[in-house]
């Protein structure tokens, strides 16, 4: 998964600040859509990093999916055709950290 230059809601550069209303911009608090966070942008405001909230960290992992008609989302590599991003699993498999301003995978015991 390559990096996008620029953020496509809002339009800024990779480094540069998210407008206040964009809707992929991320919640450094929370992770998820700032837009719906509760937090001002000047509190939580995160800089576009050329990938959506969580995608990093599934292409890191190695975790995307594609819907598959009849049965819903897989889990797939990267090469099949149509994969993107498994956010389903990052939610799942992961928490953000907001020391770290990321997602870090949690270890499922027995």
């Amino acid at each position: 998964m390559k990096p996008a230059q620029c953020c496509p809601d809002c339009g800024v550069a990779v480094g540069v600040m998210h407008e206040d209303l964009c809707c992929v911009a991320g919640c450094s608090r929370t992770g998820l859509q700032r837009r719906d966070c509760g937090h001002s942008g000047s509190v939580c405001g995160t800089a576009w990093t050329g990938y959506r909230p969580g995608e990093f960290e599934c292409a890191e992992w190695g975790w995307y999916s594609v819907v598959r008609a009849g049965s819903g989302y897989a889990r797939v590599s990267e090469e099949e055709p149509g994969a993107c991003a498994d956010l389903n699993r990052l939610y799942e498999d992961a928490v953000w950290s907001s020391e770290h301003v990321r997602w870090v995978r949690v270890a499922h015991g027995c």
